[in-house]
């Protein structure tokens, strides 16, 4: 293909008005991180429920300061968040078509997706509230329990979380090889949780499968890793459910 012979200065003038057009666009990333990683996550599923990953950068949860990266779920600018609401409403169009989805349930998926893509802290919010009830449930358990949520509080700085945009093949969990909604990596300081969507239940219905019960599961799980005690079955983890009471089975 055969291009113009512009000048320098026509070349420069271009750039500069560029660099101009990408300042003013609502869309234009700053600053960009890559999404924290590990060895026992492969592929994604095909289906997104609030779209695809976009551009993002890390940021820490405003009470604990735990490091997160949304991979652009979180509200990053308007039109990020209108591309997201676009596909959060495709998103329900398809799962309606199945008459599986019941109007209460659509109604309570859109209100709990739309408010993670339209406030810049709600991940961070979701991340402080797990944090403050995981670690609540185990000081009440007291001695060795209280010993290991305040080691929690001490090395909080270091826990990392990864929201994904839809679930992700597992090598090695605790259920073995599947697609998973959320993990708690065996580096004890990583959890990597799927954004909100909805899942088929036992009576064949659609509920809502929240971001912030992935997160809360999966950081008591870390916590019992922390602890000492490690999930080798589906049933042996922890989640949210409170210690003592748990491991005395």
């Amino acid at each position: 293909m055969n291009f113009p012979k512009y000048t320098f200065i026509a070349i420069g003038a271009l750039l500069l008005n560029a660099a101009n057009v990408h300042a003013k666009n609502p869309c234009a990333s700053g600053k960009i991180n890559e999404p924290f990683d590990d060895s026992s996550i492969g592929r994604n599923y095909p289906v997104y429920p609030m779209g695809i990953a976009k551009p993002d950068h890390t940021r820490r949860s405003p009470r604990f300061g735990i490091l997160y990266h949304s991979n652009g779920i979180e509200f990053g600018n308007h039109c990020i968040k209108n591309y997201r609401v676009a596909a959060i409403e495709r998103y329900i169009t398809e799962k309606r078509l199945t008459g599986l989805l019941t109007p209460e349930v659509e109604n309570d998926f859109r209100l709990q997706a739309t408010a993670l893509v339209s406030d810049p802290n709600a991940v961070g919010k979701i991340i402080d509230k797990c944090f403050a009830d995981i670690s609540q449930k185990w000081k009440k358990c007291g001695r060795r329990y209280d010993d290991t949520a305040r080691e929690m509080f001490r090395m909080r700085s270091q826990l990392r979380v990864q929201i994904m945009p839809t679930a992700f093949w597992v090598t090695g969990s605790t259920g073995g090889n599947l697609w998973a909604a959320g993990m708690a990596s065996t580096d004890k300081i990583s959890i990597f949780a799927r954004s909100t969507a909805l899942k088929i239940g036992g009576n064949q219905q659609y509920f809502v499968h929240t971001l912030e019960s992935l997160v809360c599961w999966e950081l008591g799980n870390n916590f019992a890793m922390n602890h000492g005690r490690w999930a080798h079955s589906l049933e042996s983890e922890l989640g949210f459910q409170v210690p003592c009471e748990f491991f005395r089975k």
